[in-house]
């Protein structure tokens, strides 16, 4: 097996707006913060040649609030 070591140097330059191809949206005023990638998945469709390919809906619950398990003081505890 082979190891490699990479040593990362992290400079604060402000707010983040994208990160591994994802866009960072805050919304300070709720506490809320989300990632879209629908730019990064437009990229790899251009990059297959896929780019007018027709989509379809994927399968999944909209509005899915995710908590912490054994989150049992009553509070709402949301990922």
């Amino acid at each position: 097996m082979t190891q490699t070591n990479i040593t990362v140097e992290f400079i604060k330059k402000g707010l983040v707006s994208h990160c591994l191809g994802m866009k960072v949206i805050r919304d300070r005023q709720n506490g809320i913060s989300s990632l879209n990638q629908s730019e990064y998945a437009q990229k790899l469709l251009e990059l297959f040649g896929m780019s007018n390919a027709k989509h379809i809906a994927t399968p999944m619950v909209l509005n899915k609030k995710l908590r912490k398990p054994g989150n049992d003081n009553g509070e709402e505890n949301v990922l």
